[in-house]
């Protein structure tokens, strides 16, 4: 009588063919994957927007939106007339964009470039403001990433009505 069961090479060959599928599955998830991202972080920043909007008004304060290369917050002007940061936790909280995503920012139709906090003259200003009388600066916002041909496109009116939608790629 011969013993039942699996050689050793039929199972090296099995585990072989999964590894290969399974390689296959992670790699066409992982476009998928940024592509996801990036369509949540847009979603955020509309929300975030729109609440610190809603926000301005209850509080009575007037706060900002800042960006820089690789992250995003709010501030808020102090008594004095300085600006620094709404929260350190909650909503408002300085929030990392982690690579490959960047955000292109333009007010009135000009270019906003990111702030830069390492720079010598350094002074922390807001780039969109957002009024406790509810008023905000209309801006467009675009948000990106080098690897992928499409992006999102945020577009918030001056009484802070934020739409987003898909960016055409041409």
């Amino acid at each position: 009588m011969r013993p039942q069961g699996f050689t050793l090479l039929e199972l090296l060959v099995v585990i072989l063919l999964i590894g290969i599928i399974a390689n296959f599955a992670v790699l066409s998830i992982g476009s998928r994957t940024l592509s996801d991202r990036m369509e949540t972080e847009a979603d955020r920043l509309k929300q975030l927007i729109e609440l610190a909007g809603e926000e301005a008004q209850v509080k009575g304060v007037n706060l900002g939106f800042i960006y820089e290369p690789d992250a995003y917050g709010f501030l808020v002007l102090g008594a004095e007339g300085i600006w620094s940061p709404y929260a350190e936790q909650g909503p408002f909280r300085k929030r990392e964009l982690g690579e490959p995503l960047e955000i292109d920012l333009r007010v009135e139709g000009q270019l906003v470039p990111p702030h830069d906090p390492e720079a010598e003259d350094a002074v922390l200003q807001p780039q969109v403001l957002i009024l406790s009388s509810g008023e905000v600066s209309p801006f467009e916002l675009n948000l990106r990433a080098d690897s992928l041909d499409t992006f999102y496109h945020l577009d918030v009116d001056g009484f802070g009505r934020a739409k987003v939608q898909l960016g055409d790629p041409q």
